[in-house]
């Protein structure tokens, strides 16, 4: 996937068969988050001023507050005054609107999808080293995701494929609005035989989910991304979004 910059001064529309993918840099922001903080809600105000780290507040503020002006332009609501519902598994949607989004923010990025009808889920990751990922992937990862983790010939290739392995399995619950309810453990996105990412897997309600991964190079490192979309395979607009003309 390329993220090229676009400029965000009018209204903006999804077709049916697109996904509309925005990568936010938050090192792009000139001022940092305090100028922003005026596009939150005042639920998403007092959660961000719970943080006590101000890295944290710094992502989540800024964040929301991409999201928000994205959604204002696609929806031509006020950006600070529309509430969020959440599912019964909690995620975040609108009450009336078909329009569909999901965010996922990681070390100074962010990457927001908005569709039209399909729920989407995205999840976006800093590729970096940590002594305990083989144990985490013993602890989180199915059997043929682990054989194809020890199946890496270098160090380089097993950290990208454990992040690989990450994302897509937190986008494929985000996808589905379950989250962490259901065990990672349980499924896998690596067809062991072809030695590749499923494009499709099917819930355990045969709902069926499309996937696609990417990694993308920003200032902080590379990232390891990837988004879901329920029922079709949609179409991919990427942008990055530009905080200097948006």
């Amino acid at each position: 996937m390329q993220f090229v910059c676009g400029k965000v001064s009018g209204s903006l529309s999804v077709a049916s068969e697109e996904v509309h993918l925005w990568l936010v840099d938050f090192s792009d922001a000139v001022g940092g988050y305090r100028p922003y903080l005026s596009y939150l809600s005042p639920n998403e105000l007092l959660r961000a001023q719970r943080f006590v780290h101000e890295s944290s507040r710094e992502q989540y503020v800024l964040s929301h507050a991409v999201l928000r002006m994205l959604l204002s332009r696609y929806l031509g609501w006020a950006h600070d005054k529309q509430e969020f519902v959440a599912s019964d598994k909690g995620k975040p949607g609108l009450p009336s609107d078909k329009l569909r989004f999901n965010l996922s923010h990681s070390h100074g990025c962010a990457l927001i999808a908005v569709s039209s009808g399909v729920e989407v889920g995205v999840d976006i990751e800093l590729v970096k080293h940590k002594e305990a990922l083989g144990g985490l992937a013993q602890r989180f990862y199915a059997d043929a995701e682990c054989a194809w983790l020890s199946s890496a010939e270098s160090q380089q290739e097993y950290l990208d494929r454990f992040y690989h392995v990450w994302v897509c399995k937190e986008a494929y619950l985000k996808a589905l609005g379950l989250g962490l309810t259901v065990s990672l453990k349980s499924f896998s996105v690596i067809d062991l035989d072809s030695k590749t990412l499923m494009p499709m897997l099917s819930s355990a309600d045969g709902e069926k989910c499309y996937l696609a991964s990417s990694l993308v190079q920003q200032a902080g490192g590379c990232y390891r991304l990837a988004y879901g979309s329920m029922g079709c395979n949609l179409r991919v607009v990427s942008q990055k979004w530009d905080f200097l003309v948006s």
